[in-house]
């Protein structure tokens, strides 16, 4: 579960986070209370977004960087390499080289300045992957907030007693009887 109200930096990967027809309102109240400058709690959180078209989110964003949908991928790598790189972290840089890169290239200016903020902003950073991204996108954004230490900061996790969902096979069992 995200926390954008303790978030002081937040990067969404091709993710509408915003968008109350994906993910409700819950996470928009929370990063709307750190965008009002009337804010006594303190200072204004920034937004990141990385998406192949325009969102919800990247209208809020204060820096948007539009890719094709086959790239965000691609991005994430660029990313966590740099993130790896910069905070001397091995397992990340081993996540981030298994990526099967396409070859595009990104500005370095904008990867460098995402990254910086990111790791400037140790445990009060999300990185979002949306949900049509895949599992290796997914698994580099974890990788990311794991090094930036925002597990159990501004991302947390919760054990529930929701039974594991049925197999196709019980599904069509259940149908034929």
């Amino acid at each position: 579960v995200y926390d954008f109200e303790k978030a002081d930096v937040i990067l969404s990967l091709g993710s509408d986070f915003l968008n109350p027809s994906e993910s409700g309102l819950g996470f928009a109240k929370g990063f709307a209370k750190r965008r009002d400058p009337k804010n006594s709690v303190g200072t204004m959180n920034r937004l990141y977004v990385v998406e192949n078209h325009f969102s919800l989110t990247g209208g809020m964003a204060d820096h948007r960087l539009r890719v094709r949908a086959s790239e965000i991928g691609d991005f994430t790598a660029t990313l966590a390499k740099v993130i790896a790189t910069k905070s001397g972290d091995t397992p990340l840089s081993s996540l981030a080289g298994a990526y099967p890169s396409t070859g595009v290239s990104f500005d370095p200016a904008w990867v460098n300045g995402v990254a910086d903020d990111l790791i400037a902003a140790k445990g009060k950073g999300v990185v979002i992957s949306g949900p049509g991204q895949s599992a290796a996108v997914q698994a580099l954004a974890l990788g990311i907030n794991n090094t930036l230490g925002n597990l159990g900061s501004t991302i947390n996790a919760f054990q529930t007693t929701a039974k594991p969902a049925a197999t196709l096979s019980d599904l069509s069992k259940a149908m034929s009887s």
